[in-house]
């Protein structure tokens, strides 16, 4: 944050008209010594604030350390600066001049219509979308900084994920970040697998709308020091995707008032009774279940401890320095894969398909390699909880 003087009041500059702003970064403004050495800040246009960023006027501020700005090894590491926002084009200053040059038939557009409207709110990261953004190069090994910026409304949650790589984030190591509305967040990454990777919000719908950009980390031929084992053990688990019916109320009661479920006229009737064609709480659904080898004849029973945990898979567990194996049969009738969350991986373990990555299909094994990097634990507390899931992030049309 900066402080700033005027020379005179000057709150807004109409057109062709110019201004000298005066900023002054004070310590008691800038990172603290357990900040990293660069906090992120942003500034944009304030005549209208929600119409002028709308319009497109803001950009990141980056206030560092004393004497961090003039050390060549800060200077020439990579910086990257990435907006996630729900660009809403409706509140845009030029949303008329927009319609009238790029609408086929401007005089028929009702810019109060529903569908109208949503087709203007472009789920970008830095005004772009569905991958469009370039520029995202650095060398395996480097250290990268990452600045990241959260702007917009109500519906501008968002969840950045980092494929293939971890992030330190105010101490924690983490691989999604979140960012609200005027959040500004700085991270810290070395990557060390080569490759294209996704950086995408995890929210379905911000995904699916586009909200995707692709970052890429080269073989610069940099010696990328080989992390020690540390005695490590290899852990394997076999788990296979299975069809079964689940019932979200097997019990048929509602337990906090002892009613049915389906009791017409309950708050849970809708979701339970079978009146206007509803389903009645049963579904086909495919879930994660562990087995004892790769021959997939015999499911691991669950214990009294893990009756809690409903449709969810088998935990998968590791300490600092394991490899673990993970041989995966997709039993179910979709294509499926395992996505894991907070280990190490390379492009042929990763479990999405984008790019040249192919998924699993029915019938099929894929074995997934992965490994509990020391310096990926050392930022959480004993034990630090991440998930595995399907992999899948574009529909199939």
């Amino acid at each position: 944050m900066l402080r700033w003087t005027f020379r005179g009041r000057m709150t807004r500059l109409f057109p062709g008209q110019n201004y000298t702003y005066t900023w002054l970064s004070k310590p008691d403004h800038g990172p603290t010594p357990a900040d990293p050495d660069c906090l992120t800040w942003i500034y944009h246009s304030h005549v209208d604030a929600v119409r002028d960023v709308a319009a497109g006027l803001i950009g990141p501020l980056i206030v560092c350390k004393k004497g961090a700005l003039l050390n060549p090894d800060k200077l020439t590491a990579p910086h990257f600066f990435i907006m996630f926002s729900v660009v809403d084009e409706n509140l845009s200053w030029y949303l008329e001049e927009n319609v009238k040059r790029f609408c086929s038939n401007p005089s028929s557009v009702d810019v109060d219509d529903e569908d109208f409207q949503e087709s203007n709110k472009m789920h970008s990261i830095n005004g772009y979308v569905y991958g469009n953004l370039k520029g995202l190069e650095m060398c395996a090994g480097a250290d990268v900084t990452w600045h990241l910026v959260g702007m917009g409304n109500e519906v501008d949650i968002h969840s950045a994920f980092f494929h293939g790589a971890t992030l330190v984030s105010k101490y924690h190591r983490v691989d999604n970040i979140n960012l609200f509305p005027a959040t500004f967040v700085t991270a810290h990454q070395k990557p060390v697998k080569p490759g294209t990777w996704l950086l995408s919000c995890n929210i379905n719908d911000h995904i699916l709308a586009g909200m995707q950009a692709l970052y890429h980390v080269n073989n610069c031929g940099w010696k990328v020091s080989a992390e020690p084992v540390g005695g490590g053990k290899q852990r394997e688990y076999f788990i296979a995707a299975q069809e079964v019916i689940w019932n979200y109320g097997p019990g048929g009661i509602n337990n906090f008032n002892g009613q049915p479920l389906d009791k017409p006229g309950s708050d849970s009737a809708p979701f339970f009774d079978h009146e206007s064609n509803h389903l009645g709480g049963s579904y086909w659904k495919a879930v994660f279940r562990g087995y004892t080898d790769a021959n997939f004849f015999t499911q691991q029973n669950r214990s009294p401890k893990e009756a809690h945990m409903g449709l969810l898979g088998p935990a998968i567990r590791a300490e600092v320095g394991d490899s673990l194996s993970v041989t995966f049969f997709n039993n179910a009738t979709y294509t499926y894969s395992i996505q894991v969350h907070g280990l190490s991986y390379n492009k042929e373990n990763e479990g999405v398909p984008y790019q040249d990555n192919v998924p699993g299909e029915h019938g099929n094994l894929n074995v997934l390699h992965a490994t509990a990097k020391q310096s990926w634990g050392k930022f959480t507390v004993h034990c630090g909880h991440h998930m595995y899931r399907h992999g899948e992030i574009f529909s199939n049309g």
